[in-house]
């Protein structure tokens, strides 16, 4: 099956700016378990190759989607709310689940839209 980027529609305020990522029919979602937490900082670059694995071990048997992406890093703002530099970023390996599995594992914060980059 194919790997997916999907845009919204530029109504959707909430997702402008995003991509979601889908294989075949599934959707994918990136989850704490996987991904360290502070989702909301995760970027996903256009030119990042996205590969499929099947995880015979993971919730039964699924295909998980993987990709270097980048974080922002929360260091060096000292509990600032504003400055004139932009925020570090750091380069991260992304793993996504089929979003019909999240919240199996342990609890934590899930994303589906992921920022674009």
């Amino acid at each position: 099956m194919s790997i997916a980027r999907l845009f919204a529609n530029p109504e959707v305020r909430q997702d402008i700016g995003r991509v979601a990522l889908a294989r075949g029919p599934l959707i994918y979602c990136v989850e704490e378990t996987d991904n360290a937490g502070q989702l909301h900082r995760i970027t996903l670059p256009r030119t990042a190759r996205i590969e499929a694995h099947k995880e015979q071990n993971l919730l039964g048997g699924v295909v998980t989607l993987s990709a270097m992406g980048s974080k922002e890093a929360v260091e060096n703002w000292e509990n600032g709310l504003y400055r004139t530099a932009p925020p570090a970023t750091k380069e991260a390996k992304l793993k996504a689940v089929p979003y019909f599995a999240w919240d199996n594992r342990e609890p934590g914060e899930m994303l589906v839209w992921l920022r674009d980059g």
